[in-house]
């Protein structure tokens, strides 16, 4: 075997090191290189993902909404009315805050069992359930109705009159009676504080957005 000189050795590393490509200094001008990497890649997907986010809470904000209107518009038809329990009479059917939906059905369709709405006097609404009929209420050619809280011990004292009954129950959300209450009280204010968030969100993710834009570009200085 043929050993090399240390001046041939020299020479071949020198070819070698000549032929490397480099990246010209260009008398010291800042040069900006393209940077392509998996963490550029997972920027995009993150910014891809922000905004399918975005996207979904102005939906979930105006579906909400959607339903806020339609719901507002079922309860407050001439057919339906809408009333929150105060008291516990009804606990084991109708809890205490519960939202109730009363339909103003046809007196002669009511049957013993149902719940049914009624003017106790003229401030005070009363939700009880029948649990007897007269069809011929004191001969006056009107129904009459005994009702009973489920909770109570008795039938209430006073028959109901047809002219009394605002309807049946036909529909009940349990706790959600208070807190729609103070809704329908302060609705204005929500609709404030709902425009204010979706502000706020659509101004936090346009920074977010400028930010990003900005790290995708690395310069090198020479």
């Amino acid at each position: 075997m043929a050993f090399k000189s240390l001046e041939e050795l020299n020479r071949e590393f020198m070819a070698e090191e000549s032929a490397v490509t480099r990246i010209p200094e260009n008398n010291g001008a800042k040069v900006e290189l393209p940077v392509f990497s998996k963490e550029s890649e997972s920027a995009e997907v993150r910014e891809e993902n922000k905004k399918r986010s975005l996207l979904g809470s102005l939906m979930t904000i105006l579906l909400g909404l959607a339903f806020l209107l339609i719901l507002t518009t079922a309860l407050t038809s001439s057919r339906y009315s809408f009333f929150t329990v105060l008291t516990g009479s009804m606990q084991n059917e109708i809890p205490k805050g519960s939202l109730i939906l009363v339909d103003k059905t046809e007196l002669q369709a009511l049957v013993t069992g149902d719940n049914i709405t009624f003017m106790r006097d003229r401030r005070t609404a009363v939700t009880h359930k029948i649990v007897e009929i007269f069809d011929d209420y004191l001969e006056s050619g009107s129904r009459g109705f005994q009702t009973k809280g489920t909770n109570n011990m008795n039938p209430d004292r006073e028959i109901v009159i047809e002219e009394n009954v605002i309807g049946k129950v036909v529909f009940v959300i349990p706790h959600v009676g208070t807190a729609l209450s103070w809704l329908g009280d302060n609705i204005y204010i929500i609709l404030i504080m709902l425009g204010v968030a979706v502000v706020l969100t659509l101004t936090m993710h346009s920074l977010k957005s400028k930010g990003s834009s900005a790290k995708k570009q690395i310069r090198v200085e020479n």
